[in-house]
């Protein structure tokens, strides 16, 4: 793996707009394989200093104990979102008792609109 360290570049797709970051390449063919970002937003401070790989473009590796772990920060924002998720789809299913609730009552206090 080469870290192309004098070239920094900065993104301009929307996931990670604005960020800068460093290209990884193959030190083999030398075709890209990831990134190494140096300013992030807050959303990717966690990548910060980190290697990102395109798991698409590595085709073999050879890396310490083989395993991949993820960085606690990482982890973290994961579970959160987890369960921002649960909150939201408990919300969701409130919101359609409620409304529920709220046609039957205004069915009872008002029967003529049924008819329209």
């Amino acid at each position: 793996v080469t870290v192309f360290s004098d070239e920094t570049i900065i993104s301009k797709m929307k996931a990670d707009y604005d960020c800068t970051y460093f290209k990884i390449c193959c030190s083999q063919c030398e075709e890209p394989i990831g990134r190494m970002y140096r300013t992030t937003s807050r959303a990717f401070d966690f990548l910060r200093e980190m290697f990102t790989f395109e798991s698409q473009c590595i085709t073999s590796y050879t890396l310490g104990s083989g395993e991949l772990t993820a960085p606690s920060d990482a982890i973290q924002l994961f579970r959160t979102c987890d369960q921002l998720e649960d909150q939201i789809i408990k919300i969701e299913r409130l919101i359609l008792v409620f409304e529920e609730r709220l046609r039957a009552l205004e069915s009872k206090s008002n029967p003529k609109s049924d008819t329209n």
